[in-house]
């Protein structure tokens, strides 16, 4: 008897990631395909949706995936896909990463998540004023991975993970908080969607499909507790008993859960982001970290808790025996306070959930920015085995089994380092309100 398989799509926002889960859980294989990022203008992000969908074929390829029971769907958050009634994209999908809508998150009120330029809300808005012709040509405003659905062949559609956090839901009454006709019908993360109808790799037409959820919320479904997830940006994530925060002014957001409940989310705008952008203008090399000059890392803004889409990155305590060891080490090591400072907004307004903070994402992988990362936030990381957790989120709601990610390791704080660490957190905390 041939075993049963759930196919996982991750698509991120520098490639897609596809994993098959076995009937027990197991991770079985997974692919990888890059995509691009387009800059058309000094902050703007855009891309091409044709090219996820190729991406999302190549990755499918590199998996190795025939026989599949189910295809989920998970997804970068945020930015919106223009698309007609049959789903071809009217504009280039404008993404998370896009600061060309401040002036509309500056005067946007919603209540229980702050606003960001790079959310569905503030991008329609700009759309409507500055591309009325591409919004009339438009019958659908989507999600990328619900576009990426779309184009494997099922109805459009959206689910509550992504669409709360478009600041177009209404977070007490869980439901759309307007009547946009250009808002998808939401249905279950876990409901069917229909069926794969578009050459994927060697997966058979007529697979079913399902809805998914969006990226966050999915690696929280595989890895559960609390998560911090190191990639483009990074993500600290946790359970959340009510919808709505108990601050007049948050910092950081309330979304739907992959099921049912809430996760209260604080984000860092530029994580892996700026680590790549620094090993391109550096080169690879060593890396020394804690002696050198402070880096903070808002290349493109900075979400919690600074909400400052216009705020910018910085190299500070330069001097002429500065190397490039130095500030290779400075650039992981300003990541690191920037995820420390939304981890400490996290706990104001959300408290500090239970268990120890799993690490995912590229970060796991490099062990002296593990290492930065621990001694920043002054608290160990559970490294676990959730291989592309947002891609086996994906696996699970469509039907993969759901396993307790295993422990494979642990970074702890380097103690003796702790003051030190807490007195150049403080410097490069003044030094990021200043930019």
């Amino acid at each position: 008897m041939t075993r049963a398989a759930y196919l996982g799509l991750d698509l991120g926002t520098s490639a897609v990631k596809a994993l098959l889960a076995g009937e027990d859980g197991a991770v079985l294989a997974t692919g990888r395909a890059a995509c691009a990022v387009d800059v058309p203008r000094p902050g703007w992000a855009e891309a091409d949706p044709w090219s996820w969908l190729r991406a999302a074929r190549d990755a499918v390829a590199a998996c190795g995936a025939r026989e599949v029971a189910a295809i989920g769907l998970a997804g970068q958050m945020h930015g919106v896909v223009l698309c007609d009634e049959a789903g071809a994209p009217v504009r280039p999908a404008i993404l998370w990463a896009d600061g060309r809508a401040q002036a509309e998150a500056a005067r946007w009120r919603s209540p229980g998540n702050p606003a960001a330029p790079g959310f569905a809300g503030p991008i329609l808005a700009w759309l409507r004023a500055h591309e009325p012709e591409a919004v009339r040509r438009a019958r659908w405003a989507l999600q990328p991975k619900d576009w990426l659905r779309t184009a494997l062949g099922a109805p459009a559609a959206t689910e509550p993970s992504d669409a709360s956090a478009t600041l177009l839901w209404d977070l007490a009454a869980d439901a759309w908080a307007c009547d946009d006709p250009l808002l998808a019908p939401v249905r279950p993360s876990d409901a069917p969607a229909g069926e794969l109808r578009v050459e994927l790799g060697a997966v058979r037409a007529g697979t079913p499909l399902v809805h998914g959820a969006a990226d966050t919320a999915a690696a929280l479904l595989a890895a559960g507790g609390r998560m911090l997830n190191v990639g483009t940006g990074a993500q600290l994530a946790q359970a959340a008993a009510e919808p709505l925060p108990r601050v007049p002014e948050p910092t950081c957001h309330r979304f739907r859960a992959a099921g049912p409940g809430w996760y209260a989310l604080a984000a860092v705008q530029n994580a892996g982001l700026a680590i790549d952008w620094a090993r391109r203008l550096l080169g690879d090399g060593p890396a020394r970290v804690g002696d050198g000059p402070l880096f903070v890392p808002h290349l493109t803004g900075a979400r919690t808790p600074l909400l400052d889409p216009a705020a910018r990155g910085a190299w500070t305590g330069l001097s002429l025996a500065t190397d490039a060891e130095a500030l290779r080490g400075s650039v992981l090591e300003g990541v690191a306070f920037a995820v420390r400072w939304a981890r400490d907004a996290l706990d104001a307004e959300a408290g500090r959930g239970e268990g120890p903070l799993r690490l995912l994402g590229g970060g796991a992988h490099d062990p002296v920015f593990a290492q930065a990362l621990a001694d920043a936030l002054g608290e160990p990381l559970a490294l676990v085995d959730a291989t592309d957790a947002s891609a086996l989120g994906a696996a699970i709601l469509a039907g993969a089994p759901a396993r307790p990610p295993r422990v494979t390791g642990e970074v702890r704080p380097r103690r003796p380092a702790a003051t030190l660490v807490e007195e150049r957190f403080a410097a490069w905390r003044a030094a990021a309100a200043a930019v």
